[in-house]
């Protein structure tokens, strides 16, 4: 019975180079996708962040009239929008702090900062994983074709 001969050392190396790359790939394209995520949520937190900012420029010109209030995802109350100068702010861990307009003003202005930047930080990365992904699938497409 014949021994069946190996395939030449080139293909085989080029087998183990498509089965790797596919393997980088994918982790990279679950990076990215990971990343994608997370800066949409970051863009949406930064967009509440805005809203309240806004919300607490606007507090003198509410005071007393009648608002509606969110008491939960889809859900509002009528209510009348405070006339005292202090507000609830979550300042992490679960914590509220009472807090002046003007200091809520600047501690929301303070996350919005923060935010900001991480935001940038999570795009930039982003970029650099689409190039990686980019490269690992023209190496991907040059080994195809050379099969």
């Amino acid at each position: 019975m014949a021994t069946p001969t190996p395939p030449p050392k080139d293909s085989r190396s080029k087998e183990e180079e498509l089965t790797g790359l596919g393997y980088l790939q994918q982790l990279y394209q679950n990076q990215y996708n990971a990343l994608a995520q997370s800066i949409n949520s970051a863009l949406e937190r930064l967009a509440d962040l805005n809203n309240t900012h806004i919300t607490l420029e606007n507090m003198e010109k509410i005071a007393g009239k009648p608002t509606l209030t969110q008491i939960g995802t889809d859900a509002y109350i009528f209510s009348t929008a405070s006339t005292n100068q202090a507000v609830l702010v979550h300042v992490g861990a679960g914590y509220l702090a009472e807090k002046s307009i003007d200091d809520a003003k600047g501690f929301i202005s303070k996350l919005i900062e923060r935010d900001t930047v991480f935001v940038n930080s999570m795009v930039k990365s982003r970029s650099e994983v689409e190039n990686a992904l980019l490269k690992v699938s023209y190496r991907l497409d040059e080994l195809n074709t050379e099969l």
